[in-house]
């Protein structure tokens, strides 16, 4: 039996609501983070739904040094309710690349307000809508990290703010090592 495995980049929508709303969550999967494939050498084989697509072998990890062992995991989770805005990630079953090394979360996201100086609605700088998804780094140690923050509801902005996610990374040294996606299972044919 052939497993397959697909990563599929993350665009998600949610929106910082104001401190009384009911409570939005977004929660998913940390996967190992794989560079693109510019040069494809191989296409997929019939296992694949789509063929035959070309592809890249072997498949590059973007983060050569870092990356699970047989048993790791990783997930995310954002909610946003009455007490705020809270932000976390967790990864276990790490290889010893990793051991010792500092993890951060990114968040690349968009964000338009109604809160503009102007007046009327706005979109925000995207580097600097990042921001509002604070996470204190880890240190890998016996294969874990966990990071996690959080922004108080009296820090949130006073007006509606809606947030496109392109794209939630772990990074190390720059690395993009894990990033959101979705894992689906071997179907049957």
């Amino acid at each position: 039996m052939i497993q397959m495995v697909v990563v599929i980049a993350l665009v998600a929508c949610t929106t910082l609501a104001h401190a009384g709303s009911k409570a939005a969550k977004l929660k998913g999967a940390l996967l190992e983070a794989h560079a693109e494939c510019v040069s494809p050498n191989t296409t997929v084989s019939d296992a694949f739904p789509i063929t035959p697509a070309p592809a890249c072998a072997p498949a590059a990890r973007s983060d050569p040094a870092c990356g699970f062992g047989p048993d790791g995991a990783g997930t995310f989770a954002f909610v946003v309710g009455k007490r705020g805005l809270s932000v976390s990630a967790k990864l276990t079953g790490l290889d010893a690349g990793c051991e010792g090394a500092q993890l951060s979360l990114v968040v690349r996201a968009r964000a338009r307000t109604e809160a503009c100086a102007a007046g009327g609605s706005c979109i925000v700088v995207d580097g600097e809508s990042g921001g509002l998804f604070p996470a204190r780094p880890c240190t890998v140690s016996a294969g874990r990290c966990q990071l996690a923050g959080s922004m108080p509801a009296t820090d949130l902005p006073t007006s509606v703010v809606d947030v496109t996610l392109s794209a939630i990374e772990v990074r190390r040294a720059g690395l993009a090592t894990f990033a959101a996606g979705l894992r689906l299972p071997a179907g049957t044919r």
